[in-house]
């Protein structure tokens, strides 16, 4: 175990003292041309899973990463209270390794940044969703679990147990989680709708079959796995506590969240008539 840590731990000083070394060495427009060259040259590809928060983000992204010639990485500079931004520092800082395919898992909304650096960096997007109630559920326990720290709502232990004793929280989600969820999922159906390439993926069909919606985002992205392949690197991902309940609860246990709290519906209403060419039953059902 000692040696297991070790290794990890001098995996990680390597890598942070490769990151100072080629930002202080090698200029960040040689950086994008290693990048892009090397990408051209091994054939690799990289995927943006923009999500949900509580849809099991983490548990794709890992899924994929799991893959043979794949591996995980993080798009932006920071998190916390930061909206998840796309980052190109973040991305052309890995040229050295621009022989293995890479999976970036980020809550971010379409946006003309993310797409600019999506078509730089020819990054396939793929789209993530869940129920929303659901998803208010989930963060509602989340929140309970100590996690506080978020971009959607400021939040602090004070702040909650006043809200809590005044009975608020439901509407509180309702007022700040809920709006970024509608805008994020009008955001890339939008896109979509213009013509942007993106694959939408539910969470809801995650669970059902983990294996085919793999499969199918394979497909998308032109990388042929075969399924003895992909339910390896799915059953590695659920051996791991931490990553592999995906958020499971029971489909459809936001139902009853906000019952009894006009301004959840009053606003759900207000973007299913202020954009009828979206359909939100993926969201909704």
């Amino acid at each position: 175990m000692t040696l297991g840590n070790s290794s990890v731990i001098d995996a990680r000083a390597f890598y942070r003292a490769y990151l100072s070394f080629n930002s202080a060495i090698v200029p960040a427009v040689v950086q994008d041309v290693l990048l892009k060259i090397g990408k051209k040259c091994f054939g690799t590809r990289s995927v943006l899973v923009a999500s949900m928060p509580r849809s099991g983000s983490t548990y794709l992204a890992l899924s994929v990463a799991g893959i043979p010639g794949w591996r995980s990485r993080s798009a932006v500079p920071s998190y916390g209270r930061r909206e998840y931004e796309l980052e190109a520092e973040q991305i052309r800082r890995d040229w050295i390794a621009s022989g293995l395919n890479v999976v970036y898992g980020h809550h971010v909304r379409c946006n003309e940044h993310t797409l600019a650096i999506a078509d730089h960096y020819e990054i396939d997007v793929v789209v993530l969703v869940r129920n929303i109630k659901d998803i208010c559920r989930s963060f509602s326990d989340h929140v309970d679990a100590g996690h506080l720290t978020w971009p959607y709502v400021v939040l602090d232990e004070v702040t909650l147990r006043h809200v809590d004793r005044s009975g608020l929280r439901p509407s509180l989600v309702a007022s700040t989680l809920l709006p970024w969820l509608l805008n994020f999922y009008v955001g890339w159906k939008l896109h979509e709708q213009a013509g942007g390439r993106v694959l939408f993926v539910r969470y809801e069909d995650l669970v059902d079959d983990s294996v085919g919606s793999l499969v199918h985002l394979m497909d998308y992205i032109g990388t042929s796995v075969n399924e003895q392949t992909i339910e390896n690197a799915i059953e590695s991902v659920s051996r791991t506590p931490r990553q592999g309940n995906m958020n499971v609860g029971v489909i459809g246990r936001g139902e009853g969240y906000f019952r009894g709290e006009p301004i959840a519906d009053a606003l759900i209403e207000v973007f299913l008539s202020s954009y009828p060419s979206i359909d939100f039953s993926p969201i909704l059902a």
